[in-house]
């Protein structure tokens, strides 16, 4: 993180600038935050984590490549109408903990265990890291909700959920942990893509001033 002086510098200069109109009010998540280093991030968690992750953003569309999802999610994510309630799932989940300000867990269409944790700038919800696809202790599980419609929803699945024998195994306490984590990490690059976009626009604001002084010296 930045040192508190300089990270309140900062922040007082883009809300000054957001207020006067110079910068904008609302991005999308791609054009906040690098994707390609997103991307890489999330491949090495979900690797080190065990734990399925995708980036979504304000409509619950994939804007990375989803990392260590089972063979049953990649499948059910290639077909176009099936993909839908997957999509539909991430986005309420995504939205869920943007409304909570903090991580979500929920069970998803499949009756897969997720979690979702927002990525937010300024009030302004981007998108959410949606990671699970594990399952936690039987007698936890039947208290976490699902995110649509409270029950499984995907019509016309021609492949079997063998979530005993296929999904992996996770102590919610860990879970929630790694939500807890990713949720840290989530804040970090907020911090960092906003730092980098208050100085771009100050320094845009500089250079638009002083080409416009060096004009009025010039007449």
């Amino acid at each position: 993180y930045l040192p508190g002086r300089t990270r309140l510098h900062f922040m007082m200069h883009g809300e000054m600038l957001l207020r006067t109109g110079v910068m904008k009010s609302r991005y999308t998540l791609s054009e906040f935050l690098d994707v390609a280093r997103l991307q890489t991030l999330q491949d090495n968690f979900s690797q080190s984590m065990m734990i399925a992750l995708v980036v979504v953003d304000e409509t619950g569309a994939p804007v990375t490549s989803p990392s260590g999802f089972s063979d049953f999610c990649l499948r059910a994510r290639a077909h176009p109408n099936r993909a839908t309630y997957c999509y539909q799932s991430d986005n309420a989940g995504g939205r869920a903990a943007m409304l909570a300000g903090k991580p979500v867990v929920y069970r998803c269409c499949c009756g897969f265990v997720e979690f979702a944790v927002p990525i937010m700038i300024n009030g302004h919800y981007l998108g959410a890291f949606i990671a699970g696809q594990v399952n936690v202790e039987k007698e936890k599980e039947q208290t976490i909700p699902y995110i649509l419609h409270n029950r499984p929803v995907m019509p016309d699945n021609p492949w079997p959920i063998d979530r005993n024998h296929t999904t992996p195994r996770m102590p919610y306490q860990r879970l929630e942990s790694t939500a807890r984590t990713l949720l840290q990490v989530a804040s970090y690059l907020v911090e960092q893509a906003w730092t980098n976009t208050v100085q771009r626009e100050l320094h845009q604001k500089e250079r638009e001033l002083s080409e416009a002084l060096h004009k009025r010296i010039e007449i």
